[in-house]
């Protein structure tokens, strides 16, 4: 593992301490994607005068696409 991979601030982190790969707000609308364990989380709130909806999904990934660090190797 190399220097850049052990200090990777996108995939060495926990649910508490995440840094965000994409993060875009609008005024009715957030997008958020983070890493976490060896997933890609992508997380969408969108808020209305009637609605507030959240929209979580997860997929799974084999390589940091920051670092290119292994994540099935922790």
């Amino acid at each position: 593992m190399t220097n850049e991979q052990k200090n990777c601030p996108y995939c060495h982190n926990t649910a508490m301490s995440r840094v965000d790969l994409i993060s875009d707000s609008l005024p009715d609308n957030t997008c958020t994607v983070w890493i976490y364990q060896n997933s890609l989380m992508a997380q969408s709130f969108y808020t209305d005068v009637d609605l507030d909806y959240t929209s979580t999904k997860r997929q799974t990934i084999h390589y940091c696409p920051m670092c290119g660090r292994q994540l099935d190797d922790e």
